[in-house]
């Protein structure tokens, strides 16, 4: 071995004995007189005296046949600092090469010579490799790395490995030799030519070049004439010289064993068998279609992924066959698990092994929580058990004696009739123990005056109060449009015939063409039973197979001769099919959690096909409106669709109309609802009219005449409708109320029928209600509100699904807020209003109260939504006793006493606070109606106190305090739980913010009457709990706003960027004066200050 010579030991001794002289001598002339750089010339002088001695010691054991020492040796040597940080210099500069790189060089050569020894030829090459990173010029190196390669069959480096020899040295024989073989075996023709050339300019007699020279020839004759220019210096004998057969044996078939290889590292192994990542929980459809999911899933994770994928590894792709002998095996069910959540009837989802997919991505990825599916059945039947039993329940007994909870102070309200006698907080918390059944119309109707109480003999019947309410109803009850037809009765059931049609799927398709091709079979297969009724959760399994798989087609050409009529209808079908269901599904899903409307759009959710408008052209996706324009146009090729072409038509066209009605373009919806109208009267000998039911979706599902015929006619009221917009935009209120005045003339009886349930009735209630406030007609306003209110309620009652009941919600809180309006601007406008509007209001506001409270136990919401039924009822009564005292002080002159008793109004709202609380909702809606209470038992207060002098005080004072006090400490928690006196309740209701503007009335009413004096004794300083509250009020009040004031605004003013200085607005600062200068800001700080000074907490 060369690198073995021990004159190697002397040189690199000498070397670095002279670069450390150089070297020293600089750093002494450059840093002079430094003290630390000393240890650093011994520091490097160690390296290097440590490498020749490694290097050395290697050199040893090598002569020595110690080859793993050596190899230890040469790899710690590598390690040193000096040897390791060693970086070759620029290629063109001169000098000579660093003793280190030297050392780093023959390190390397050494340890591959090692590792070809050890018949590791990988990692010969990898040294070799950094060898010439080292120094590229030495020859003998790039031949080595080039046979290695050969071995290694890594012939892209074999040939850049000779070639970059021959840059080294072009005379270099053995480099020339074996570059030409490998680049006629690589099919490099015209390289293989180039080096021929030079070879034979050098030898004219070199067999191997002749022979491959005339292979070529022979093979491609076109480059005999392309490459004379190369062979001009060449002896033009060349071309006549005569080779044996034996001659080209003797090259070629080294040639071509190197090519044969070459093409095998090429070859593609067959692609893998996909296995199911689960069996079938049970033989549905369902369960099949998730499984196929889950195979979906796994399969386009693993074709995305970036893992590095060689040609001797199979890749997984779409297109790799699924294996479905593991569907139907058997799985075991853990015995707790079966005991405990699955019904007998159903079978366990528990997981079977796959051998051949990953355990990590079956178990993240297509392996769902074995207990998912049975929790839900579990949750659901005790639900249904606890609705059952709440139905016959009976009034709590009396608490047993030794039970009874802690005495209390009785309240002047106690011996009231209309009193509510407070509940145990035990009792109240107890879980077991059922909250006692309220008659809210018995409750509410003992505070009305006998006024609102009777009705009048005039009423007709629309004016008279609805009649009982039948709470046994459930209020989300959906109805299909085809229950009522006798063809609902003979609609099969797809479970029916579930089991075997699963067996006969999966013996058909075990030879199958991957997932894709099982997924498209198993959409056709469902699209034909559409006209069966499908299991709950199927059509949205459906609905995600069909997403997966449209991503990777297009629907095929119906113009193609190579496309059969029987393909074209399947596709069509499943692409109908699937249509129908997602629209289905966004109408009955999706819209729930849209923003909230306008309040004088049309109904919340509805358009006149009973959903929102004006959406964008893709809010169904990407492919919703290119297949419906696929299937519009197949849709008129009779010869293609066969008998089926009636009905796929209308199904279509119906599905047309419905998608531009969401968009709002009325003109091309009533387009395709007329042809919908003319393919269904296309026979008219028919004994029964031709209607289509779609079985599996629950709006919208029946088409025939009737249906299509009320359609119309809903979007021309629509279209009527948008005209009353325009003019309400316009400012038109007048013609606007004269327009909407006329619905409400068209008889009771049409305004029954079914056809008046129609979701533009919302816009018109509100637009009606909001041109009379713009108007400032109050009196109208309260009275069309009031018969708009009786018809909400009444749509309310009788609308069949959920989202009906909640669009009349939504009408009837904003119908509640502008009477509440109406009523605030003007008190007196009550009096012009008939009485039998009044009782009937009266009568339907305790019948919404009654509605939203009385919803199941555990319940968290009202079933209506709103607390302003119980602020219309107060103002209600509170006039009407008005009315009374006022009388009573005309008629009388005589002094009476008209304070013995609490109002009535008053005590409502003490009621109402007392019945949400037990609900938690007192609170509701940001504590409205706890806002409402105090300011209106503030107005009761004070009221009494500019009275005659001689009265000191409201006869019911503390009573009405402690009223306060609750509303208080549910709306902010003061004082907190643990300071809290007998006589509060805690609601368990979620406490509000406090901001600057409410804690004006709150610190109004808990503020001392006296302000005690800076020299008074400490015991009239006020308490801890109140010094807790005056800190919470001081961090609110109103600070500087200096957001003008910035530092950038200040540099430009400086700098003459901006000519007017920067400064507070004159708006913020009044603001800031105003709020500055309330007394509640200075009683604030004394307070807070008299009671650090007198506790003695100066800082």
């Amino acid at each position: 071995m060369a690198d073995c010579n021990p004159m190697l030991t002397v040189g690199v001794k000498l070397k670095f004995g002279a670069l450390n002289d150089s070297e020293s001598s600089e750093d002494e002339e450059e840093d002079f007189g430094e003290e630390d750089d000393e240890p650093r010339k011994t520091t490097k002088e160690a390296q290097e005296t440590k490498a020749v001695t490694l290097y050395n010691e290697a050199l040893v054991q090598l002569k020595e046949g110690l080859a793993e020492k050596a190899k230890k040796t040469l790899n710690e040597l590598l390690t040193i600092g000096i040897v390791k940080e060693a970086e070759p210099k620029e290629e063109g500069s001169d000098g000579v090469s660093h003793p280190a790189l030297v050392l780093k060089y023959s390190c390397y050569k050494n340890l591959a010579s090692l590792a070809v020894k050890d018949g590791d030829l990988d990692v010969a090459v990898e040294y070799l490799l950094q060898a010439v990173n080292v120094d590229a010029t030495d020859v003998t190196v790039w031949h080595k790395i080039g046979v290695i390669a050969l071995k290694l069959e890594h012939f892209s480096l074999a040939r850049h490995s000779f070639e970059q020899g021959l840059e080294c040295n072009s005379d270099h024989w053995p480099c020339m030799d074996q570059v030409i073989t490998l680049l006629y075996a690589l099919n490099n023709y015209h390289a293989c030519l180039v080096y021929i050339s030079r070879a034979l300019s050098r030898d004219p007699g070199y067999l191997k070049g002749l022979v491959f020279m005339h292979k070529i020839f022979k093979e491609q004759k076109s480059f005999k004439y392309e490459t004379l220019d190369l062979f001009r210096t060449c002896d033009q004998s060349i071309y006549a010289v005569d080779l044996e057969e034996d001659e080209i044996e003797e090259f070629l078939p080294e040639a071509l064993e190197i090519r044969r290889k070459r093409t095998a590292s090429y070859e593609m192994p067959p692609p893998p068998v996909i296995t199911l990542p689960r069996a079938l929980n049970a033989l549905t459809w369902k369960s099949l279609g998730e499984v196929l999911l889950a195979t979906y899933d796994y399969v386009s994770t693993e074709a995305n992924s970036r893992k590095d994928v060689t040609f001797t590894t199979p890749r997984v792709t779409f297109g790799c066959k699924v294996d479905l002998s593991n569907a139907l095996e058997t799985q075991p069910t853990p015995v707790s698990e079966a005991s405990t959540v699955l019904p007998a009837s159903s079978s366990s989802p528990a997981t079977t092994p796959v051998s051949s997919l990953p355990s990590t991505t079956v178990t993240e990825v297509v392996t769902p929580p074995v207990s998912e599916a049975p929790a839900e059945e579990k949750v659901e039947e005790p639900m249904e058990v606890e609705v059952e039993t709440a139905k016959d329940q009976t009034p709590p007994s009396k608490p047993a004696p030794g039970k009874r909870g802690p005495k209390r102070k009785r309240l002047l309200m106690d011996d009231d009739p209309f009193g509510v006698k407070r509940r145990s907080t035990r009792v109240r918390n107890t879980i077991k123990k059922k909250e006692e059944t309220v008659n809210y119309q018995d409750l509410l109707r003992k505070f009305l005056p006998h006024n609102l109480l009777e009705c009048d003999d005039e009423m007709d019947e629309d004016s008279l109060p609805l009649e009982p309410l039948d709470l046994t109803t459930p209020a989300c009850r959906v109805r299909n449009a085809w229950e009522s037809l006798p063809e609902a009765a003979d609609i099969p059931q797809l479970a029916s015939t579930e089991e075997d049609e699963i067996k006969r799927y999966i013996n058909e398709h075990q030879n199958n063409s991957g997932i894709l091709d099982l997924l498209n079979e198993f959409l056709i297969h469902l699209a034909r039973y559409k006209d069966q009724q499908w299991p709950k959760g199927l059509p949205d399994v459906y609905l995600q197979c069909y997403n997966r798989f449209r991503s990777h087609i297009e629907y095929p050409n119906f113009l193609s001769k190579d496309q059969t009529s029987d393909r074209l209808r399947d596709m069509a079908e499943m692409g109908l099919t699937w249509a129908e269901l997602h629209l289905d599904y966004w109408m009955t899903h999706s819209l729930k959690t849209t923003s909230p409307h306008h309040p004088l759009q049309p109904s919340p959710r509805k358009s006149p096909s009973g959903q929102a408008v004006n959406h964008s052209y893709d809010f169904l996706g990407q492919y919703f409106p290119k297949d419906l324009h696929y299937l519009v146009t197949l849709s008129e090729w009779s010869d293609i669709l066969g008998e089926k072409t009636r009905e796929f038509s209308v199904r279509v066209f119906w599905l047309r109309a419905r998608f531009y009605i969401l968009q709002n373009k009325t003109e091309l919806a009533v387009e395709s609802l007329n042809k919908v109208s003319d393919i269904l009267r296309e026979d008219d000998s028919e004994k029964k009219p031709f209607i289509v039911l779609l079985v599996n979706c629950s709006v919208e599902n029946l088409i025939s005449a009737e249906e299509v015929q009320k359609q119309e006619e809903s979007l021309k009221r629509c279209q009527s409708l948008e005209e009353v917009q325009r003019l309400h935009e316009k400012g038109s209120y007048a013609v606007v109320v004269e327009t909407l005045l006329q619905t409400f003339t068209q008889g009771s009886m049409q305004r029954r029928g079914k056809d008046s349930n129609t979701p533009e009735r919302h816009a018109q209630l509100l637009l009606l209600q909001d041109s009379l406030l713009k108007l400032t007609d109050y009196r109208r306003c309260l009275l069309w509100g009031e018969v708009s209110i009786n018809e909400a309620l009444q749509k309310f009652l009788s609308a069949p699904s959920s989202e009906e009941k909640d669009d009349w919600i939504c009408t009837m809180v904003s119908l509640f807020q502008g009477i509440d309006k109406c009523i605030s601007e003007d008190h007196n406008i009550i009096n012009n209003i008939p009485s039998r509007h009044l009782v009937r209001l009266v009568h339907n506001l305790i019948r919404i109260i009654e509605f939203s409270m009385d919803v199941p136990d555990g319940a968290s919401d009202m079933a209506i939504s709103t607390l302003q039924p119980w602020i219309l009822l107060y103002r209600l009564i509170e006039h009407e006793e008005d009315k009374v005292r006022k009388l009573q002080l005309d008629q009388s002159s005589d002094e009476i006493d008209l304070d013995s008793c609490l109002p009535s109004a008053i005590l409502l709202l003490n009621v109402a606070h007392e019945y949400l609380g037990r609900r938690c909702w007192c609170t509701h809606t940001d504590g409205f109606l706890l806002h409402f209470i105090v300011e209106v038992l503030t107005k009761e207060l004070l009221k009494t106190n500019s009275m005659d002098d001689s009265q000191d005080a409201h006869p019911f004072k503390e009573h009405l305090h402690t009223m306060i006090e609750q509303c208080f400490f549910c709306l902010y928690g003061h004082p907190n739980k643990k300071a809290k006196t007998k006589h509060l309740q805690d609601h368990n209701s979620q406490q509000i913010t406090l901001t600057w503007e409410r804690s004006v009335p709150l610190f109004d009413f808990f503020k001392p009457s006296t302000m005690p004096d800076f020299d008074s004794y400490r015991t009239s300083t006020v308490s801890g709990e109140l010094e807790n509250l005056l800190r919470r009020i001081s961090s609110l009040v109103p600070a500087p706003d200096e957001s003008d004031l910035t530092v950038e605004s200040i540099q430009a003013y400086i700098d003459d960027s901006i000519q007017e200085p920067p400064a507070i607005s004159e708006e913020k600062q009044t603001k800031l004066f105003v709020a500055l200068l309330m007394p509640i800001v200075k009683e604030v700080y004394y307070l807070l200050a008299d009671y650090y000074f007198k506790n003695k907490e100066q800082a």
